[in-house]
């Protein structure tokens, strides 16, 4: 047998349960005639040739990022396979088990004994529960518990660094099944009785804003009386504060301190953050190691791009497949993304879309992103501009930049959707304010041509192609050239010109060096050099730049910089011919 698993459970936090595990009483039952096993001949027998029982785990109030993370442990010799489906989890489990110990990183644990033996390839199922521990607030309000949708909200601190506990057993990841301002009201209930816990996770509400006006001053208060009290979550989270200077002065000796004491309960988003934040080389890499064999999401995540590009490339395909399979969404976009570029596996353009679905189907943005972008150029699945445009707007909606940049660009193109350069603009204005240069390029584009529904304004044009070009971005650079160039918008300013394409050039941008070659051939304000001229032509060429290339077919005609080949200069006509260009077309009609 190949693939035969057996699941350990491992301890994580000693924090106070948020939520309770239970196996529905009376729900264990044989279902008739359900076979269902997986065709996988690994799904069918185990090491030692028994046919595997299929138990069906249905589930109430716990949703899919929960149920992804679920552990399950048999007794000794138990051999177990955990399968994902939508809404439910299928075990295939030796036959002869007697016991199945259920838990989750983030609850408490449940137990429980088979009534019966099960036998070989008959099916069975059972209704696994999430329910309020006794005594907790939220038991008298009867609230249902969830995780937040949006994975974003939980790890996207610091580039997955930062606020660790957060996202591994609070206020974030907990809410009603109504609106986050109920939790918020348990939590201020809860914190009367002075539950450390409660206190902790009032804090983190006050961090995001989720529920309350985002104040981070009483965000540092509460955490830090929870913190006083040894909850380790808070004082990670005061150490956080300290750390960045959110709600408190920065003091990166005191956040030290607040670590250490997380450290010293043995948290795992302690180590992780200790790691990130006050270590260096492999001592970063050892805690990252630690956190990560606490089945810490992030540390996983963190050890595996630290991995990646290295002779470990094999540990960083596992500890990101771990972290993925744990339903940690960040986790399933980058694996997603190393199977589009084959970086650490080999290439893989479906893989890579259906990582991509899976995440973008439970909310998170850049995956929406990245599947809408795969529809819209036809990568690892078919090409669908209508189905671009959803999942790219999901992305937008989540307030993703490069998304509300893309939606704008298919209102002006009119891909997926009605052209209506409008609400392009309107698009690419969001997407500036988040500080995406490329929308400030646009935005530049809109007003620089004669489009309908906007004033047209060279001067406006110019105005962002500048902010764009502050930002170094090679588009703006090169548009803001052009303008000094010719004069629009602005006086007109060879040298300015020159300046602004060599700086969009050494970016690589393909347009910025046909115009240099332009300029060394014409010698506008550099000496005249057809050698050089050539030389950029060529640049320009190599890197895509249909003007490159018929400017290379001009060079081998006429002889600029280079010896005349008619048939070179056909060869160079033909290729930028068949990108469309023009000057290429009219000149192979006449060479011909």
């Amino acid at each position: 047998m190949k693939k035969t698993f057996i699941l350990i459970i491992a301890v994580l936090l000693t924090i106070p349960a948020l939520s309770q595990l239970e196996v529905k009483p009376g729900s264990f039952k044989e279902v008739v005639g359900f076979v269902n096993i997986n065709e996988d001949p690994d799904y069918q027998y185990d090491d030692n040739d028994k046919p595997f029982a299929v138990l069906k785990i249905k589930t109430e109030n716990i949703n899919e990022q929960q149920r992804a993370r679920l552990l399950f442990q048999g007794d000794a010799q138990t051999y177990i396979i955990v399968e994902n489906m939508v809404g439910e989890v299928w075990l295939y489990i030796s036959y002869y088990a007697s016991y199945l110990k259920i838990s989750h990183p983030d609850f408490s644990s449940t137990e429980f004994y088979f009534p019966i033996t099960m036998k070989g390839k008959k099916g069975y199922e059972l209704t696994l529960t999430n329910k309020y521990g006794q005594g907790n607030a939220k038991d008298k309000l009867g609230l249902t518990v969830r995780v937040a949708n949006n994975y974003e909200e939980l790890y996207y601190y610091n580039q997955y660094v930062g606020l660790y506990p957060l996202s591994e057993a609070t206020a974030i990841e907990y809410q009603t099944t109504t609106d986050f301002g109920e939790s918020v009201e348990v939590f201020q209930e809860a914190v009367k009785d002075g539950d450390a816990a409660a206190q902790n996770n009032l804090g983190a509400c006050y961090y995001t804003g989720k529920g309350v006006e985002q104040d981070y001053e009483k965000a540092v208060q509460w955490f830090r009386t929870s913190a006083e009290q040894g909850n380790s979550t808070g004082q990670i989270n005061l150490s956080y504060c300290y750390y960045y200077g959110q709600g408190v002065q920065k003091d990166s000796l005191e956040s030290l301190r607040w670590c250490q004491l997380a450290l010293d309960q043995g948290l795992a988003g302690a180590q992780n953050f200790y790691g990130a934040l006050f270590c260096k080389g492999n001592e970063k890499l050892e805690w990252y190691q630690r956190a990560a064999e606490q089945n810490n999401d992030v540390a996983m995540y963190n050890l595996a791009k630290s991995y990646k590009g290295t002779e470990k490339c094999d540990e960083a395909l596992f500890w990101l497949t771990k972290a993925a399979n744990n339903g940690f969404m960040p986790a399933k976009n980058t694996l997603g993304t190393w199977y589009y570029y084959g970086q650490c596996v080999k290439e893989d353009k479906e893989e890579a879309v259906k990582l991509y679905r899976y995440a973008a189907e439970r909310g998170f943005a850049e995956s929406q992103h990245h599947l809408g972008y795969c529809y819209a150029k036809g990568l690892g699945v078919e090409k669908d501009e209508k189905e671009a445009f959803k999942w790219e707007k999901m992305a937008a909606d989540q307030g993703n930049m490069i998304a509300c940049n893309n939606i704008g660009h298919f209102y002006e193109y009119g891909i997926g959707v009605d052209k209506d350069n409008k609400k392009a603009l309107t698009w690419y204005l969001k997407a500036s304010e988040m500080g995406y240069s490329d929308a400030d390029a646009n935005i530049g584009d809109l007003y620089y041509g004669f489009n309908y529904g906007i004033d047209h304004s060279y001067e406006e044009a110019v105005k962002w192609y500048e902010k764009a070009a502050n930002q170094n971005n090679a588009r703006g650079l090169h548009m803001l050239g052009y303008c000094y160039e010719n004069g629009y918008g602005v006086t007109s300013d060879y040298k300015k010109a020159y300046e602004l394409y060599t700086e969009a050039a050494k970016q690589d941008h393909a347009p910025s060096y046909n115009n240099l070659g332009l300029f060394y051939e014409k010698g506008k304000v550099v000496k005249k050099d057809k050698k050089k001229a050539f030389e950029y032509y060529m640049r320009a060429a190599e890197l895509g730049s249909d003007y490159g290339i018929a400017n290379v077919g001009k060079c081998y005609d006429h002889g600029i910089g280079v010896k005349r080949n008619k048939q070179e200069a056909i060869k160079w006509y033909q290729k930028a011919a068949e990108q469309g260009n023009f000057y290429a077309k009219n000149r192979l009609k006449e060479l011909k």
